[in-house]
């Protein structure tokens, strides 16, 4: 009841909410138990020099998996999703003996399988949440990514717990029975399901190529640049251990870091992501990303260890989970429905995956078999910083381009989660003052219809103080009408 009155659900839709609970955080759960299992087998099997190229391997393999289950579990509703994820769940099972026999090309083999475990996850995750129409869906965003975050914590703590007593390989089993339960769970979700809303009818647009749409150049340029940056420092989290740590006292040692990143990725979503993307828009909360990456590389480089090579990780992770994937899907957020799908697809299937074989391309051409030295290392974090920012130096004139013509289509709808909302509102208050200065009136009252209550007493004082007196009685009167309504 509680829940229903706080999401503003109906009645069918209420019953929706713990299963999707549920299957967020069993899916996230497994996947936390595959990654810190497949991750320290392969580690501490195999150099560095093989790890850097894993690196493009595992890229390149991510690519296909998402394409190939994205194709297969949709491919005939509810009931291909749930014979995809159940079929991972025994694979799943499955490839737990593999990693037990400790013979290399075998052992490469089903950590590069493995890797569709947070493919389907996703999937999963995607799929309970289209059962609720979109409104419902877009409030359950917060509710859900909370979820994710519990069942990561839950995953690394059972990691932390049973490493040592039952072996590192033997998680991936408790991770297959996870995904079995998830897929359960999710068809009774499914059985539940109310009927879906009629989509809206798309409002008239010029179809342009997503490539030629300045913000998606922006947005996919950014996340290759994320994704090196996370590739390198994972490496030197990775490698450090290595130096440091047995097997299964590495994947305990993961255990802990990761319930510390899942906690921490909670906090930054909630105090400081949401606030500085409400007051300062979505450009300042995604430089914090390059901004922090560069403050704590030279750490490691003065200093390498465990220490700083885990808080270089951390730091890492933390804004890029917590600030930077929730954010970039803000810099699309203002593009047709059908550009935003091409254009988000384009960044997590292609983009993302480009960092990690160029960042596992350049350590792989430095041809060590030893950590190469940590100043280098720290110099091509810095560098993937250096160009971040200047990325987003030009996101600004591309966001407001790109909300401009929205509104220009008069298909732009502020019913949308409430970061989102007050990341589109900060940049329609830039647009509303800029054209009240530059005298156009009639794009400044178009902005202010679409501000709402959320224009501002000083948005309007500005555009009367500018912008200069309208030969057409109409756009007088509407103007004044702004000004009293505010």
């Amino acid at each position: 009841m509680l829940l229903r009155k706080v999401l503003d659900l109906r009645a069918g839709e209420a019953r929706l909410v713990a299963p999707l609970m549920a299957v967020a955080l069993l899916v996230l759960a497994a996947q936390m138990l595959t990654q810190i299992a497949a991750d320290t087998v392969f580690v501490t099997a195999f150099d560095l020099e093989q790890l850097s190229g894993f690196i493009v391997v595992s890229s390149v393999a991510r690519v296909a998996f998402t394409f190939g289950y994205g194709a297969l579990a949709r491919s005939r509703g509810a009931r291909s999703e749930l014979i995809a994820l159940i079929s991972v769940g025994v694979a799943t099972a499955a490839l737990d003996g593999l990693l037990h026999v400790g013979w290399p090309p075998a052992v490469y083999a089903t950590c590069v399988a493995l890797l569709i475990v947070p493919v389907a996850a996703s999937e999963a995750v995607n799929v309970a949440i289209e059962a609720f129409p979109a409104r419902q869906g877009k409030r359950l965003v917060p509710l859900v990514a909370a979820c994710s975050s519990i069942g990561a914590m839950v995953g690394a703590a059972v990691a932390r717990l049973l490493a040592k007593r039952i072996g590192t390989p033997s998680l991936v089993v408790i991770a297959a029975a996870l995904l079995v339960s998830a897929a359960i769970v999710g068809r009774t979700a499914r059985a539940r399901s109310v009927r879906q809303e009629a989509p809206p009818a798309p409002a008239a647009a010029t179809r342009t190529p997503v490539a030629g749409i300045p913000i998606v150049r922006v947005a996919v340029v950014f996340a290759v640049l994320v994704a090196a940056s996370s590739s390198l420092a994972d490496y030197v989290f990775k490698a450090t251990l290595k130096a440091n740590y047995a097997r299964d006292d590495m994947a305990a040692f993961v255990g802990v870091f990761e319930i510390v990143l899942s906690a921490g990725m909670i906090v930054v979503q909630l105090l400081l992501t949401s606030r500085i993307t409400g007051r300062f828009g979505v450009r300042a909360t995604l430089q914090l990303y390059p901004a922090a990456t560069a403050l704590v590389a030279p750490a490691f480089a003065i200093a390498p260890g465990v220490a700083t090579a885990t808080a270089t990780k951390l730091v890492e992770s933390l804004l890029c989970c917590g600030a930077v994937t929730p954010t970039r899907t803000l810099l699309i957020a203002p593009l047709d429905g059908p550009a935003r799908t091409r254009a988000s697809l384009i960044v997590r299937g292609l983009a993302v995956p480009l960092g990690g074989v160029i960042a596992g391309g350049v350590l792989a051409g430095l041809g060590v078999r030893h950590a190469p030295p940590p100043q280098l290392l720290a110099v091509l974090i810095l560098v993937t910083s250096a160009l971040g920012t200047l990325v987003l130096l030009t996101a600004r004139a591309a966001y407001a381009q790109a909300l401009a013509r929205s509104l220009g289509e008069g298909r732009l709808s502020l019913d949308v989660p409430s970061a989102q909302a007050a990341a589109i509102r900060s940049g329609l208050r830039s647009m509303l003052r800029e054209a009240g200065r530059s005298g156009e009136v009639a794009r400044a009252l178009q902005v202010l219809s679409m501000l709402g209550t959320g224009a501002a007493r000083e948005d309007v004082e500005d555009l009367l103080s500018h912008a200069p007196p309208s030969t057409e009685m109409a756009i007088e009167r509407q103007l004044l009408a702004a000004a009293c309504r505010i």
